[in-house]
């Protein structure tokens, strides 16, 4: 039987290689292919089938490593895997097969990647339109929620009490000043976080520290806008407020009014010789009517005919007794010393000068009869520049938004300012003490307030100055400072004018010494009451003694009013102590 045309695998030691030859073919080998295993025809037998008659290693004996998959280094016909016989046709189909696979494999690889980057991209671009979707609707919601919160009810209130104008009640804020009053009120809780909610400001003093809290922090929000604008760097709340508590003023004329008067206080009782008159003559409980006028009191007939104008600025420091003289430090050290702090010594200076003396010109030109002293025209000056502050920022001061629980303070306060007016003008119908030197005062005060003292106010931040301040409301200041002033110079050039044309004794308006000065008490006698409101006690007259019989037989007395002369019998009176 012939044998199939196999070829068989000859493995070299030398090289490690494989090489193969046809079966009915003895391999011609050297000596160095000794140890070569082979396979010889002697290794068949009759049928045709192996035998298994080795050398050193046959050909089905599986090799510990088996050739590569690779054809064959001498005639590439035969490709062996793992020690086993194969048809060399099927091992070129097998061949090319795997040869396609792997370049349909490739393809496909590729149309795969291809078709990946198409849905990827694909992806990315719904993605992104997504995304702009998302972001356009976002700014859509934000430019909604921007315009509400611009028109929002409770930022335009707050716009128009800090910018006080009223431009923007039927229009948006604007941005720019939507976030200085978001600055201002983020100023508010700072003050609070670091000095507590439950600190209150007490009394006229506390009024000012407020007022000037407020004015900080309006201020802190205004550098701020502008150093956002400007790019620089700003300055936190904590450290601008330390700054800005250092520029307060210090009360020196309060302080040396205050001992002004305590020295001539000192002075009016050692010139009275440490001696209180009776009640009769001074209910206050102080000095002579003597006394005082020698010191400096007003006395209308000294001042318009004897020339001493003096008298209108001296009889400020004066005090009638130590009950009026406390009453009036008190209110001075508390009134005076914060509108002195929060608006400098120049303007307490001019408010207290000026109310001075108008209150005492006008005292002089409707009660020229009556002689009076006091500070009170100039404390009630303070005291009606301190109402002026007030009704220019009362709506800052009263407003739940910016103040919250300190609105009851400042209405204590208020109570506490209208009593102590009210308790003096209730003193001013006492004798030497004035009520029209106290209105005087009150209204000469109010008026210097509106010229010295500004409101708050926020100023708007931005690059169009045409926005920044509200032209109605500066043509509006302008004007009530303008006419304010105006007023000042009139009323006391009017007043003065009237008083020095006068006679001195004579008044305007008769009945007006009622709200000065009342008999008291009204049920009493007409002469049981404890003290009179006319100048009797002024009277002067010439008596005719005889000095034999030592004794008086006519008065004749001198009335300081008209100056009428009265002449009364004595009927031989020997007492001058009893006519």
């Amino acid at each position: 039987m012939k044998l199939p045309n196999f070829f068989r695998v000859f493995h070299s030691d030398d090289d490690d290689s494989y090489f193969c030859a046809p079966l009915n073919g003895t391999p011609s080998l050297d000596s160095s292919h000794a140890s070569t295993s082979v396979v010889s025809r002697d290794s068949f037998d009759s049928s045709g089938s192996p035998t298994r008659k080795l050398g050193r290693r046959g050909f089905f004996q599986r090799a510990a490593s088996p050739p590569s998959a690779e054809g064959c280094a001498c005639c590439g016909k035969i490709l062996v895997s793992g020690g086993k016989k194969v048809l060399v046709s099927r091992l070129h189909a097998l061949k090319k097969k795997q040869l396609g696979v792997a370049r349909r494999s490739d393809g496909h690889i590729l149309r795969e990647e291809a078709r990946r980057r198409a849905l990827i991209q694909k992806f990315k671009v719904a993605i992104h339109s997504e995304v702009e979707e998302a972001e356009r609707r976002n700014r859509r919601e934000e430019e909604v929620c921007r315009d509400a919160y611009l028109r929002d009810p409770t930022l335009v209130k707050l716009a128009g009490l800090l910018l006080r104008t009223q431009q923007y009640r039927y229009s948006a804020v604007p941005a720019e000043l939507a976030r200085q009053i978001d600055d201002f009120l983020y100023a508010r809780e700072l003050r609070i976080q670091a000095y507590g909610d439950g600190a209150r400001y007490f009394g006229v003093f506390g009024l000012y520290q407020h007022i000037n809290h407020l004015r900080i922090d309006i201020f802190w929000a205004e550098k701020t806008a502008w150093w956002q604008l400007n790019g620089e760097d700003h300055i936190p709340w904590s450290d601008y407020d330390d700054m800005m508590s250092l520029g307060f003023y210090t009360p020196l004329f309060t302080y040396l009014l205050l001992l002004v008067c305590t020295v001539m206080m000192v002075l009016s009782f050692r010139a009275n010789g440490w001696v209180v008159e009776p009640f009769s003559e001074n209910p206050t409980i102080g000095p002579s009517l003597e006394t005082l006028t020698a010191l400096g009191a007003k006395n209308t007939d000294l001042v318009v005919n004897g020339g001493e104008y003096w008298r209108l600025f001296t009889s400020n420091f004066l005090h009638a007794a130590s009950s009026t003289f406390f009453l009036n430090m008190t209110s001075l050290w508390y009134v005076g010393r914060a509108v002195e702090r929060y608006h400098g010594t120049l303007a307490a200076l001019l408010i207290f000068c000026v109310s001075s003396v108008g209150g005492t010109i006008l005292s002089a030109l409707f009660l020229p009869r009556y002689i009076s002293i006091g500070a009170s025209g100039g404390i009630f000056g303070l005291m009606g520049s301190c109402l002026s502050d007030i009704l220019q920022n009362r709506q800052l001061l009263f407003t739940e938004k910016i103040n919250g629980a300190h609105r009851r303070d400042h209405k204590n306060m208020m109570l506490w300012l209208t009593g102590d007016v009210f308790t003096q003008c209730f003193i001013g119908f006492l004798p030497l003490v004035d009520n029209f030197t106290h209105l005087g005062g009150l209204m000469f005060g109010f008026l210097c307030g509106i010229v010295s003292m500004k409101p708050m106010r926020m100023v708007l931040i931005t690059r169009d100055e045409n926005r920044a301040v509200s032209p109605k409301f500066l043509n509006k200041q302008r004007r009530l400072t303008s006419w304010s002033a105006l007023a000042i110079v009139l009323a006391l050039a009017a007043s003065a004018a009237a008083l020095f044309r006068g006679d001195g004794s004579t008044s305007p308006c008769e009945r007006c010494s009622e709200l000065s000065c009342v008999a008291f008490p009204p049920w009493a006698g007409k002469y049981e009451k404890w003290w009179y409101c006319d100048r009797c006690g002024e009277s002067y007259g010439d008596a005719t003694y005889n000095a034999e019989t030592g004794e008086y037989k006519a008065l004749s007395l001198t009335c300081p009013i008209d100056y009428s002369v009265v002449d009364i019998e004595l009927d031989g009176a020997t007492d001058e102590n009893h006519w």
